[in-house]
């Protein structure tokens, strides 16, 4: 292969090579087991806010936003009471490994000793 025709192929296809790349948000997490997204589609059917379900993951709010601008744009969920930050409800919820469950807790704050998270009322 000629030197001019490699120049000529690195000048179409190798663009981002001779320029600094920056990638947004790299230290923000957005992968998602199935089963953290299908207990995510729950919550957001039952109207639980954004900042609740965030706290519920104890992830970051713009990692949950994200998963919320990508289930919609598929198709899973829909618009809500609330928008895209709900409405707050008069329970609990918390997420384990295993699933997500919501009491009639008047409890503002509990910390759940089996995975060290915080669980708030919402």
């Amino acid at each position: 292969m000629s030197t001019a025709l490699i120049r000529q192929l690195e000048r179409t296809h190798c663009r981002k090579q001779s320029r600094k790349v920056y990638l947004a948000l790299e230290e923000l997490d957005f992968t998602w087991d199935e089963r953290e997204i299908a207990q995510f589609e729950n919550l957001w059917r039952e109207g639980i806010s954004l900042w609740d379900i965030t706290e519920s993951f104890g992830r970051d709010p713009d990692e949950v936003l994200i998963l919320a601008v990508d289930r919609g744009r598929r198709g899973t969920i829909h618009k809500r009471a609330g928008g895209v930050f709900g409405e707050a409800k008069q329970n609990s919820v918390h997420c384990t490994g295993e699933s997500c469950s919501s009491s009639e807790d008047d409890t503002e704050e509990q910390m759940d000793q089996s995975t060290s998270k915080t669980v708030y009322s919402i």
